[in-house]
């Protein structure tokens, strides 16, 4: 009976970390946030190359994303692209270092009018593809997924929470290992198997910056507490992320610590 316990879970164990990596190859398509900005309308259709509608998201919410991340990067003295992406079966975040194009070209932007209210289609990029050295530059790179954006909507101090910690994971560079791998691998450094020592390392550091960048502590309990998160928690990444249960109550409890300090 022990043995068939044992070979369930190791079964379990492989069934995870399979879905983990072929989560991370779902990803298609990129949209660079600075160039979301730029568009001249309230509502943003995240296109394909067809300009086929994958996502809709409200202008307002990437000016509170944006300003977010400029926010987080001065506190954490720390610089990194923010990218919205496709894919993806729950809600996730990454962090890593890409070498993207020098030579920047404009997204193609194609604007409706519906309603007497203006939309914007603005076709996404693809997923960081591998690219010569030649003709390109190594730059930090946060992502944050469909899913993810719908949890975070406009609470910016959940966005804080989230933002920190992936900077957290730059700024201690705990993706130094997966640095250098062949293009087979380039789809891969989102779900980098870092340490579970690193994701609470850059948990706590992220929530201590979002405090110092004037957020509210609470949106990182938010974050970790939110049940769209907990329903996918383990699937994929639990075997180098700590369990979700331990990570809510030690952002409660620093949470309460800090908000009694200030």
């Amino acid at each position: 009976m022990v043995g068939m316990i044992k070979k369930a879970g190791l079964i379990g164990c492989l069934l995870l970390f399979t879905s983990g990596k072929a989560y991370a190859m779902s990803y298609l398509y990129t949209w660079y946030i600075n160039d979301l900005l730029t568009v001249d309308a309230d509502t943003i259709h995240l296109a394909t190359s067809s300009d086929r509608s994958l996502k809709k998201i409200e202008r307002k919410q990437l000016i509170y994303l944006y300003s977010v991340m400029k926010a987080m990067e001065e506190v954490a003295e720390t610089d990194a692209k923010l990218f919205i992406v496709d894919g993806g079966a729950f809600a996730n975040a990454f962090a890593g270092r890409k070498r993207l194009s020098i030579h920047t070209e404009k997204p193609k932007i194609l604007y409706r009018k519906k309603g007497g209210k203006k939309t914007a289609y603005i076709q996404g990029t693809m997923f960081f593809p591998y690219t010569d050295k030649e003709t390109t530059q190594v730059f930090n790179v946060i992502g944050i997924n469909f899913e993810m954006l719908d949890i975070l909507d406009t609470d910016v101090h959940m966005a804080a929470a989230l933002i920190g910690h992936e900077l957290a994971h730059l700024r201690l560079d705990h993706g130094a290992e997966h640095r250098d791998k062949p293009p087979s691998h380039e789809l891969d450094f989102d779900s980098a198997r870092y340490r579970r020592d690193n994701e609470r390392e850059a948990d706590y550091l992220g929530i201590i910056w979002a405090v110092e960048a004037g957020y509210d502590p609470e949106g990182a309990v938010r974050l970790r507490d939110n049940p769209r998160r907990k329903s996918g928690a383990c699937r994929g990444y639990c075997v180098t992320h700590p369990l979700s249960i331990e990570r809510i109550i030690k952002a409660k409890s620093l949470a309460r610590r800090l908000s009694r300090d200030n």
